[in-house]
């Protein structure tokens, strides 16, 4: 659809934000995949025109709330320059005005809601044309990420006590945003295949009370341990798993944005993987079990 130049509308934003590379998931909407993908990069995702004396803000993914405490609402149709260091006006405008077609990057200090503290913040994108088979209506937008220079996500995990677990990070819905790629040893999926989903689509259904008591525990407490349960590995072969949970709180609001977990298999698995399967992975477009609990 054209993008005119009245406010930009929800079917614009989706129309601007397609994303053909979406894998097939259970997630069924491109603002939520963008969510997921995002989170799990810790960056928050940005959409501009290219007018490098304005730079109007059109799309903005929702996680930004968790990193600069800003609302969507807030910043859309906003100039990016309201929210920019002063003194980095220029270097944002000479970053508009290349108008590169390769990812390129920018660094800069982005304004945090509500203080007058600003974070270091580095954006990698390039511009990209709409509506190509109008040519005399394209507009170029610039499609990028914002990385959070100043603000320190990374999980440390201990090496010397880690040689047979994996971590996951999930999100506040209980879907894996982050995979430790030691667990396509205990596992075989990539972290490709499980990102996205939840324990709800890979669990035994005699134990899926565990895994709903289990979040009930990591949201009310803020950490736990499961009971065991059945994992259904890509081997189709059932794994006994036990997972210890702790939420990470955002280092400025206090609130949680996602949980950590620790996941080991456990060794008296063995007699269980002959045993015949009774359950059927879901395909990546179905989902059997809900995940909310």
């Amino acid at each position: 659809i054209p993008i005119s130049n009245c406010k930009t509308t929800i079917d614009q934003i989706n129309d601007i934000v397609d994303f053909s590379w979406k894998p097939p998931s259970n997630i069924l909407i491109n603002e939520e995949w963008i969510q997921t993908i995002i989170e799990s990069i810790n960056c928050f995702f940005l959409v501009a025109k290219s007018d490098p004396y304005n730079c109007q803000i059109v799309y903005v993914s929702k996680n930004i709330s968790s990193l600069l405490d800003y609302s969507q609402d807030e910043l859309l149709n906003r100039s990016l320059f309201e929210f920019i260091l002063p003194r980095d006006h220029d270097q944002l405008r000479d970053y508009f005005l290349q108008d590169h077609r390769v990812l390129s990057t920018c660094d800069l200090s982005w304004k945090r809601a509500a203080t007058d503290e600003y974070e270091q913040c580095t954006i990698i994108g390039a511009f990209r044309q709409i509506n190509k088979e109008r040519e005399e209506n394209d507009e170029k937008y610039l499609m990028s990420i914002v990385k959070i220079n100043t603000l320190d996500r990374t999980t440390i995990i201990d090496n010397i006590n880690s040689i047979n677990q994996f971590t996951t990070r999930l999100n506040l819905h209980g879907r894996f945003i982050h995979i430790d790629p030691k667990a396509r040893e205990f596992l075989g999926y990539s972290s490709y295949e499980l990102i996205g989903h939840t324990h709800f689509d890979f669990v035994h259904p005699d134990d899926l009370p565990i895994i709903v008591r289990a979040h009930q525990l990591w949201k009310t407490n803020g950490n736990g341990q499961s009971e065991p349960y059945r994992f259904l590995s890509k081997g189709q072969q059932w794994i006994y798993l036990q997972t210890n949970c702790q939420v990470q709180l955002n280092s400025w609001t206090g609130k949680p944005e996602s949980y950590i977990c620790t996941t080991n298999p456990l060794q008296n698995s063995s007699d269980c993987l002959q045993k015949p399967l009774s359950y059927i992975l879901p395909s990546p477009q179905t989902t059997i079990y809900s995940s909310k609990y």
